[in-house]
């Protein structure tokens, strides 16, 4: 099964490695390629690699996307703990800050 031909954008598409080719991240790049990275959003390359779990070696992800999610699964509980906090709470700001702007 090719997931790639489930992007949304494959008909259109010149990227030559996709990360949701059986290959990738090992595929051959051509010198001329312009497009030499894919475009599409993570959730969508996530959502479409689960349809066939265990087929693509980096489930859609890209390779530093891949190194980032390893290096989080490698720290301690407490520390993945403190940064998830982190992020809601920022996120929560900045989201309490968009709805001050609007009624301005």
């Amino acid at each position: 099964m090719n997931l790639a031909r489930q992007c949304p954008r494959f008909d259109r598409c010149s990227v030559n490695r996709c990360p949701l080719a059986v290959g990738y991240p090992n595929q051959f790049v051509h010198p001329g390629d312009k497009r030499r990275r894919c475009t599409l959003e993570k959730g969508v390359r996530v959502r479409i690699a689960a349809t066939s779990p265990g087929v693509l070696r980096m489930a859609g992800l890209t390779s530093a996307e891949h190194s980032a999610k390893l290096a989080f699964e490698r720290k301690p509980v407490a520390v993945r703990l403190a940064m998830l906090a982190k992020g809601k709470a920022s996120l929560a700001k900045l989201h309490t800050s968009h709805k001050l702007e609007s009624y301005e």
